[in-house]
């Protein structure tokens, strides 16, 4: 019985610990040109960048665990074994729900018309920078190639 919860749990725990890192923005390396326009903020948008994954594999460990406790008070013998691993199962799937909203990133989508009038779109990490940013609100937007790097407020 133990070593069917032990293989269920962990079988639950590989499942559900995939999770995607989201791409930050950074800064140049070194003898990289960098090009710097101003212009001003069209519009802003909260966009769900990703999460880390720890939050939804922490919760599906958890949630297997405990589901796994739970169902195995209820009934005896087979049934006692079955209520145990459908615990698991349904306590893994609400644990990792539970924890993937908790560990959900958002990021700030920018979209800036440069003086030159070309309008350019980044999605900003969400810090105190990005929060101080306002429709209207003059900017300077650093590049390298076609790649932004900031959008700081001038």
């Amino acid at each position: 019985m133990k070593k069917l919860l032990v293989s269920t749990s962990f079988v639950l725990f590989l499942i559900l610990s995939t999770g995607c890192a989201p791409a930050g923005q950074s800064g140049p390396s070194v003898a990289q040109n960098v090009t710097i326009e101003s212009g001003t903020i069209q519009s802003l948008k909260k966009v769900e960048t990703g999460s880390s994954g720890a939050g939804g594999m922490i919760g599906g460990v958890v949630g297997s665990v405990g589901g796994s406790i739970a169902g195995s008070h209820v009934g005896s013998g087979t049934g006692r074994a079955v209520a145990s691993v459908l615990g698991a199962v349904i306590g893994s799937v609400v644990g990792s729900t539970a924890g993937n909203s908790v560990d959900t990133n958002y990021g700030q989508q920018v979209m800036v018309r440069l003086n030159s009038g070309r309008t350019v779109v980044s999605v900003l990490e969400m810090n105190g920078e990005t929060e101080l940013l306002k429709v209207g609100q003059a900017v300077k937007v650093s590049f390298t190639g076609n790649k932004i790097l900031s959008i700081l407020p001038e």
